[in-house]
């Protein structure tokens, strides 16, 4: 089915002149174009978005004082003029609402600096919204990062499409207003900030610290041992601020940088990009500031985790089960949260979540992330991806023959992912569960990833397994993670349907499910029923 191109159809129109009166119009917009078109009576007229500096859409029409949902929705767009705003509003059918809604904010993103609070998303579709959301905060990530956007485009060898246009004197401009930082080779011989600075957004800190770790994208990652101000990190809606307090720890990642190979350097940008894409959420880790130096060296300033997931692992004791179900939902709704914004982490395992404040699980590292966002359809179905990730996490089918050609296939691969973390760092060191031993000169062909999917899945069936699991609250987690791994994508859990599962109403399902039967739920069965209900609804 070929892309629509264009939108057409007749509304009620009242505008400057209308004297409040709504008349008949027609209403016509091309894809991405820079202006809207309407006919009153015989002459078209363009509102270009550019003069638009703010907008309102309404659910419902106006019935005396009240909105009546009854009534056609409408957008109203603001035009600055000479003795304020001029006001124009379009009555348009419910049927036809959410595209017209939706090309309308993909214009102003592109064409105009008029705010896309979230208050006024609520009339498009799940599937418009997250692309609109997602958009939006890369949006603001892009034009106050917009010297990220010019390296980026000098480095590439196709410009990125999904950047601002810019050029050398950008470049030049941009990089006037960067403050200087002092470098140093550090104790472990790389190289870092060395004293005091402050970033880019103006945050004061002390000197960095030790090297920690490295991260995706081949980049290197220090510790800032010390803020020296509160810090007040703009929220998602746009509106207001969260503030980070100073003793609140935060870490600096550094790309390598080798005029030969300048994929470190690129791979921290997109992953900067693709962290404003997705916002603030409480189980991502949270974008806090960046700052460039010159044009080989780019630094991410990010929260930071008192230990990771595979620490945990490690540890004598092992977590409780409070501790067990908080991490495992935590997981899960950062990873549903990253695909309904049609991202795609690919690298999912314990080394990837970080124990941060308040116990609270975060996903780093998206240096292997895929976004439709960023990269074509090319790009994100080739063949070159399919070996990413660490290869205890991979599923199944990354060693059968069918094509990856649709994001659901991306999805199902942070799925299983999920469910082996679950597994490898949570259930089998709180169960005493052997760990599913593969040699390091192993190639981890498809039939040892089954084999791994089915020692876990035989655990868990287990009656003395369940009879443990069911005594500490797990029960339900572990068949969730079950469904994570199934061998067949087709029927395995979407991370959005395991945290559904988790929270679903079970005392219900079960009515539903001996309603015309004479038999019992039993444990057994009600991992496979619950599936097969949330695979339904799914359809």
């Amino acid at each position: 089915m070929p892309k629509v191109s264009k939108l057409e159809t007749q509304i009620f129109y009242r505008g400057p002149g209308s004297r409040d009166k709504f008349e008949k119009c027609n209403l016509y917009m091309e894809w991405d174009n820079q202006c809207l078109q309407y006919k009153e009576t015989v002459l078209w007229k363009k509102l270009f978005f550019n003069k638009v500096v703010s907008w309102e859409a309404k659910l419902g029409g106006y019935r005396g004082t009240f909105i009546d949902t009854r009534y056609p929705p409408s957008i109203i767009l603001r035009t600055a003029s000479g003795t304020g705003t001029e006001e124009r509003e379009f009555v348009i059918r419910h049927l036809e609402f959410d595209n017209w809604l939706y090309w309308i904010i993909r214009a102003l993103l592109k064409h105009s600096d008029a705010p896309i609070p979230d208050e006024q998303l609520s009339g498009l579709s799940s599937k418009h919204k997250a692309k609109v959301l997602t958009r939006r905060d890369m949006s603001a990530f892009d034009r106050s990062h917009e010297v990220f956007i010019t390296i980026m485009t000098r480095l590439s060898k196709e410009p990125d499409k999904s950047a601002p246009g810019t050029d050398q004197k950008t470049f030049a401009k941009s990089s006037q207003n960067i403050p200087k930082m002092k470098f140093g080779m550090l104790k472990d011989g790389a190289e870092g900030p060395e004293v005091e600075g402050k970033t880019t957004g103006g945050i004061k800190y002390s000197h960095v610290g030790k090297k920690i770790g490295s991260g995706g994208s081949d980049a290197v990652i220090f510790e800032i041992q010390k803020l020296l101000e509160p810090v007040l990190v703009k929220n998602t809606a746009g509106a207001g601020y969260t503030l980070v307090r100073p003793a609140e720890p935060m870490v600096v990642k550094v790309p390598k940088y080798d005029k030969d190979n300048t994929d470190s350097l690129k791979g921290v940008i997109k992953e900067a990009r693709i962290l404003a894409a997705l916002g603030r959420h409480p189980n991502i880790v949270g974008l806090i500031d960046a700052h460039v130096h010159g044009v080989n060296r780019i630094y991410l300033f990010l929260e930071k985790g008192y230990e990771d997931l595979k620490s945990c692992k490690t540890k004598k004791q092992p977590l409780s089960p409070p501790h067990i179900r908080k991490y495992a939902m935590g997981i899960l709704a950062g990873i549903d949260h990253m695909h309904q914004r049609r991202v795609y982490h690919l690298d999912m395992k314990p080394d990837n979540v970080i124990i941060c404040q308040a116990d609270t699980p975060k996903i780093i590292d998206f240096g292997l992330s895929k976004t439709r966002i960023l990269y074509s359809k090319e790009d994100m179905f080739n063949e070159t991806w399919s070996m990413y990730g660490t290869k205890e996490y991979r599923p199944p089918e990354y060693w059968t023959e069918r094509a990856i050609s649709k994001e659901t296939d991306l999805s199902k691969t942070d799925s299983f992912a999920v469910g082996m973390t679950i597994f490898n760092a949570l259930l089998s060191p709180y169960c005493g569960w052997k760990e599913f031993v593969v040699k390091s000169s192993d190639p981890e062909p498809k039939d040892i990833i089954v084999k791994r999917g089915n020692h876990f899945n035989k655990l868990v069936r287990d009656e003395a397994n369940r009879k443990k699991l069911i005594s500490a609250g797990l029960l339900i987690l572990a068949d969730a993670a079950s469904g994570l791994i199934e061998d067949n994508p087709e029927i395995r859990l979407t991370c959005g349907q395991a945290l559904e599962f988790l929270k679903a109403d079970r005392k219900q399902l079960r009515q539903e499910h001996t309603s015309n039967r004479n038999d019992v739920l039993t444990a057994k069965k009600e991992y496979n029923f619950l599936r097969d209900q949330l695979k339904k609804r799914g359809d």
